[in-house]
C-alpha cells in the first residue's frame, strides 16, 4: 500500500511494535509522529524514520495525560495539517497476580491501557 499522502501518530514507537509500525509506515511513504514516554526514545525512532527517507517528528509525553495527549495531536496536526492514521500503540505490563497487585499498579496500568487509548484526535476530547 502507498501511505505517501498520510500523516501517522503512534503512541509507543520509541521501541518494540511502535518502533517497528513506524518504520514500516515511513518505508510505505507516510509522514510519522513518534510518541514515547521517553523523549530520546522517540528520537531514536525518528531518526530510523529519516533514514528510511520519511518525513517525521518526535512527540513524546505520556498518554495517560490528557494535555500531554492534547499536545502530541496538536503538534502532529500542526506540521503535517491533519492526522489520518491514529497507532495507539503504548501499553504497559507489570508482573503479578490479582492478589498481590498494589492499587497503585492497577492505577498505572488502567491509566496507561485504558485512558491512553480514549482520547480521540478528532473531537480532542476524553471520556
Amino acid at each position: 500500500m502507498d501511505f505517501s499522502r498520510k500523516a501517522v501518530l503512534i503512541t509507543g514507537a520509541g521501541s518494540g511494535i511502535g518502533r517497528a509500525t513506524a518504520l514500516l509506515f515511513a518505508e510505505k511513504g507516510a509522514k510519522v509522529a513518534i510518541n514515547d514516554l521517553v523523549a530520546a526514545k522517540s528520537e531514536e525512532t525518528l531518526k530510523v524514520v529519516k533514514a528510511a527517507g520519511a518525513e517525521g517528528i518526535a512527540v513524546p509525553g505520556d498518554v495517560a495525560l490528557a494535555a500531554d495527549a492534547e499536545r502530541m495531536v496538536a503538534e502532529t496536526v500542526k506540521v503535517f495539517g491533519r492526522i489520518d492514521i491514529l497507532v495507539n500503540n503504548a501499553g504497559i505490563i507489570l508482573p503479578g497476580r490479582v492478589d498481590n497487585t498494589t492499587e497503585e499498579d492497577w492505577d498505572k496500568v488502567m491509566r496507561i491501557n485504558v485512558k491512553g487509548l480514549s482520547w480521540s484526535p478528532n473531537t480532542r476530547s476524553w471520556p
